[in-house]
């Protein structure tokens, strides 16, 4: 550890838990860093071999394209749902539309028939007319 460059703040905290030799992978997305993947050695100094460092580095990088595919499925996730709220609203007032009705009244019919209630259905339709003023 002594021929590191580390920090002052880090060498203290490598000292603090008495690790005596380490290796350090940075986890890259692109350009962009996403974290360290670290191996501490604590019982003495050690050099690692092209073997060990070769292994860490396909580690970080297995890593980097796991954090990058849940990054991606947060991302389609989101647009699912976004989607889902666009279908089942009307763009205008909205409100819920007709297939977010049929919808809520399939799942409630399931739920009644599952947990066997009694079911009373009482339908209304509203229909709006416009007059003008001088009728």
């Amino acid at each position: 550890m002594q021929e590191s460059d580390f920090s002052a703040d880090l060498f203290e905290l490598l000292q603090l838990y008495q690790i005596k030799a380490a290796i350090i992978v940075a986890i890259f997305n692109g350009e962009h860093l996403w974290g360290l993947l670290i191996a501490h050695h604590c019982t003495g100094p050690r050099y690692w071999q092209a073997f060990e460092v070769n292994l860490l580095q396909q580690l970080a990088s297995q890593v980097a394209i796991a954090i990058h595919q849940s990054v991606l499925y947060q991302q389609v996730q989101a647009a699912n749902e976004e989607l889902q709220r666009l279908a089942t609203l009307d763009g205008l007032t909205q409100i819920a539309n007709r297939r977010r009705f049929d919808q809520y009244l399939e799942a409630e019919w399931q739920r009644f028939k599952r947990e066997q209630l009694c079911t009373i259905f009482l339908i209304v339709r509203i229909y709006l007319c416009s007059r003008s003023v001088t009728e």
